[in-house]
Protein backbone atom coordinates (compact mmCIF):
# COMPACT_ATOMS: atom_id res chain seq x y z
CA UNK A 1 0.00 0.00 0.00
CA UNK A 2 0.80 3.33 -0.29
CA UNK A 3 1.83 5.15 2.57
CA UNK A 4 1.29 8.86 2.73
CA UNK A 5 3.70 12.03 3.73
CA UNK A 6 1.87 14.09 6.36
CA UNK A 7 1.88 17.09 4.25
CA UNK A 8 0.27 15.59 0.88
CA UNK A 9 -3.24 17.27 1.74
CA UNK A 10 -1.30 20.59 2.90
CA UNK A 11 0.86 20.52 -0.99
CA UNK A 12 -2.63 19.19 -2.65
CA UNK A 13 -4.32 22.36 -1.22
CA UNK A 14 -1.43 24.84 -1.60
CA UNK A 15 -1.03 23.66 -5.35
CA UNK A 16 -4.86 24.27 -5.76
CA UNK A 17 -4.93 27.43 -4.31
CA UNK A 18 -2.04 28.98 -6.53
CA UNK A 19 -3.84 27.48 -9.45
CA UNK A 20 -6.76 29.48 -8.89
CA UNK A 21 -5.10 32.77 -7.81
CA UNK A 22 -2.81 32.17 -10.80
CA UNK A 23 -6.23 31.82 -13.34
CA UNK A 24 -7.59 34.97 -11.44
CA UNK A 25 -4.87 36.77 -12.54
CA UNK A 26 -6.30 36.28 -15.84
CA UNK A 27 -9.80 37.78 -15.50
CA UNK A 28 -8.20 40.90 -15.02
CA UNK A 29 -6.17 41.66 -18.17
CA UNK A 30 -8.16 43.82 -20.83
CA UNK A 31 -9.69 42.60 -23.98
CA UNK A 32 -9.10 44.21 -27.24
CA UNK A 33 -11.69 45.02 -29.40
CA UNK A 34 -12.90 43.18 -32.08
CA UNK A 35 -10.84 44.06 -35.41
CA UNK A 36 -8.04 46.01 -33.67
CA UNK A 37 -4.67 45.85 -34.33
CA UNK A 38 -3.85 43.36 -31.68
CA UNK A 39 0.03 44.05 -31.19
CA UNK A 40 -1.14 48.03 -30.95
CA UNK A 41 -3.34 46.87 -28.27
CA UNK A 42 -1.09 45.19 -26.14
CA UNK A 43 1.56 47.69 -26.61
CA UNK A 44 -1.10 49.77 -25.62
CA UNK A 45 -1.77 48.20 -22.40
CA UNK A 46 1.40 46.89 -21.37
CA UNK A 47 1.41 47.87 -17.83
CA UNK A 48 -1.74 45.35 -17.10
CA UNK A 49 0.85 42.84 -19.39
CA UNK A 50 3.71 43.61 -17.22
CA UNK A 51 1.61 43.10 -14.18
CA UNK A 52 0.08 40.15 -14.97
CA UNK A 53 3.84 38.69 -16.25
CA UNK A 54 5.23 39.65 -12.93
CA UNK A 55 2.70 38.21 -10.72
CA UNK A 56 2.53 34.88 -12.33
CA UNK A 57 5.84 34.33 -12.13
CA UNK A 58 6.15 35.26 -8.69
CA UNK A 59 3.24 33.03 -7.88
CA UNK A 60 4.91 30.57 -9.76
CA UNK A 61 8.21 30.79 -7.09
CA UNK A 62 6.24 30.98 -4.59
Amino acid sequence: MYNHRTTDRLEYFSDAVLAIAATLLATELPKPEAGTDLLGEILKNWPHYAAFAASFLFICVA
